[in-house]
Parts: structure tokens; sequence; C-alpha cells
């Protein structure tokens, strides 16, 4: 049967090096969930080459158009994580979308008809600009029956559902700082905070005591709000249309990185590929020797 095997993860940049405050992907418990994952099938089965291919910034339409990056790779299991950049102001459709998750899914089966694919939901998100991201969810749902043979199985992972996205689950998965005050104008907001990592040209939410109640609204809610300056635990937001009405700054905090998951959210996305991939036989068979 097998030997070995060659894993290779395409995706954006939570698949490439997307912890907050990571340096450098390492296997190791801080590590994102593609590497975490390749540390278990090699913990739990034997040695594999893991041929990591996210790249910061990727859409659906990037990956597929820059194929020579991944395209000539024979993997025998291979998972993929985009939309996450589709969603934003949705400049990939989500018929372009599902065009492109096609189009991989052919080109990794050209190289090796028998790859083994997950097609990953892109995770959990707060970001008012990426609002539609369930349809894309949707997308991947729908794809991985409708691609599915037996010769090259092609399941999903459902990311989406890794964590909630009310306040306890924000706060176990995403960076976050808790709020002591905020004094806002109509075009310049002051932030407060216990945070860290910050840094200008962030973006951020802003929630309030009640969990799906948005307090900051930008430009009439049409875009996140963006750090301008940062010192030390006080951040301004500089921009038009802020307002802070209808609620306090009691129980207020922040999503500091409203894309990338924590060490934490990166473990719990780790945990539900690796049980879908535990579930398929080249997992099964892997380090067996006919």
């Amino acid at each position: 049967m097998y030997r070995g095997g060659t894993y290779l993860s395409i995706g954006d940049s939570i698949s490439w090096n997307s912890i907050y405050g990571s340096t450098a992907p390492v296997l190791n418990d801080g590590s994102p969930y593609n590497f975490l994952t390749a540390k278990w099938i090699r913990d739990n089965k034997g040695n594999i080459q893991f041929i990591n291919k996210g790249s910061g910034g990727a859409t659906s339409t990037t990956q597929w158009n820059f194929r020579h990056f991944w395209g000539n790779i024979r993997a025998d299991l291979a998972t993929i994580c985009l939309g996450m950049n589709d969603s934003a102001a949705a400049q990939v459709s989500t018929s372009t979308y599902q065009t492109n998750l096609t189009n991989i899914v052919a080109r990794l089966r050209t190289m090796n008809p028998s790859v083994r694919i997950v097609l990953c939901t892109p995770p959990p998100t707060v970001d008012a600009n990426r609002s539609t991201i369930g349809d894309y969810a949707t997308v991947c749902v729908s794809l991985a029956s409708s691609l599915n043979t037996s010769q090259s199985p092609v399941s999903v992972c459902r990311f989406d559902q890794a964590w909630a996205t009310d306040n306890a689950g924000l706060k176990s998965s995403m960076p976050y700082f808790n709020i002591q005050s905020i004094t806002a104008t109509s075009t310049l907001m002051t932030v407060n905070a216990t945070a860290h990592g910050l840094a200008n040209g962030a973006q951020i939410t802003i929630r309030g005591s009640a969990q799906s109640t948005y307090n900051v609204t930008y430009n009439g809610g049409t875009a996140t709000p963006v750090i301008t300056y940062v010192n030390a635990n006080q951040f301004t937001i500089t921009g038009t249309g802020f307002s802070t009405a209808g609620d306090s700054t009691a129980g207020m905090f922040g999503i500091s990185d409203i894309v990338h998951p924590t060490t934490t959210g990166h473990q719990l996305l780790a945990n539900a590929l690796q049980t879908v991939i535990a579930n398929d036989s080249w997992y099964s068979n892997l380090g067996v020797i006919a």
C-alpha cells in the first residue's frame, strides 16, 4: 500500500503562516492548522512529505492563475482552504469561486488520479466586509458532494463551525482586546484598551456587551475600521461616520485581527481537519506495506 505520502496544502494566509504574533511556521503547538495536521500524521502514521502552498492574500482566482506554484506536485492528500479573501467585498463571486475550486481539483487529479481532497470552508470571521462568507462555505459543501468519486474522494471540513462567533467563542480563538474607554466624534475615535500586537493599518472590529451588536459604524457600516495610530494601550481611528450610540463601554471588547485565528483557534481547525482525514482510507493505509 503506502510507505508514506505527500500532503499538499493550498490556501491563503490562514494556511501560510497566519498565527497571531508568530514569526515562522514550525511543527509544534504554535503552528498553523496544516503544520499541526502534518505533525499529527507523522506522529501516528510515520513520515510523510508536507508541502505548504498557502499564500498571503490569495483568493481562489489567484491560486488558480498561479497554478504553476502547486500544479505540478503529485499529492496523495490535498487540503484546500480558500474563500476568506474571495468573500472580502465579494471580490470573487461565488460562481467564480466554484469554478476555481473545480479547476483546482481537476488539476490535482491530473497529477494523481487517486488524490484525496478535503475542501475546507473559510473559518469564522466577524468582518462586516465579509458578511457573505457563509455563501462560500455552502459552495464547498456542495462541491464536496458533486466532485466526489470512488477513485478520488472529496470531503468537506467545516472550519466555519470550528468556534462560535459569540463573545465567548471569539475570545477563545481570535486575538482580542478589552476596552476601558472610547471617545468618539464623527471623524475620530480614540480607544483605550489592554491589547498587544496592534499595528497601523490593522483592521479591527469592536463589539458590545450584546453579543450581536457592533458598536462602531464606519462610513455607514460599509467598511471595517482601520487603526491609524498606535501608542502603548491607546489607538486612534480616523474616518467618517463613527458612532457608539446604543451601548456603553461596559463589556465591550475588540477583535484585533478579524481574519487570523490564535494558536487555540488553529488547534480547533486542526482537530476538525484531522477528524475528516482519519476517516479516509488514505490515512488508514498510510504506513502499511503490501
